[in-house]
């Protein structure tokens, strides 16, 4: 089913489609939830925000740098202290409190 009049756009693409589009490019919700639906489980129809959408939203935002920061500072030994859960609390936060650019709904 084309929910979205066309197969993909920039940004955004059919979840029915996200497991032929890879990994890298649906990103991983996406992708498994089309897989989920492949081995007969109940998925609703919809779209997902392609990995190149996030990419988009980090640059536009400027939080690459903060992005980047969080990462190295986090690792599997500090990952359950409070100070690593705070930093990642604040980051995601941070996103929502920004907007989405109108690029990321234009088709290509």
């Amino acid at each position: 089913m084309d929910i979205l009049g066309k197969e993909s756009w920039g940004f955004l693409s059919q979840l029915d489609r996200s497991f032929s589009r890879r990994v890298e490019a649906a990103g991983g919700k996406g992708w498994n939830l089309d897989r989920l639906e492949r081995y007969g489980f109940d998925v609703p129809v919809g779209g997902v925000l392609t990995t190149g959408a996030y990419q988009n939203f980090i640059i536009e935002n400027n939080l690459l740098e903060d992005a980047g920061a969080i990462s190295r500072s986090i690792s599997i030994g500090n990952i359950e202290e409070k100070e690593a859960e705070y930093k990642s609390f604040s980051c995601s936060e941070k996103k929502l409190r920004l907007d989405i650019s109108p690029s990321i709904f234009r088709k290509n």
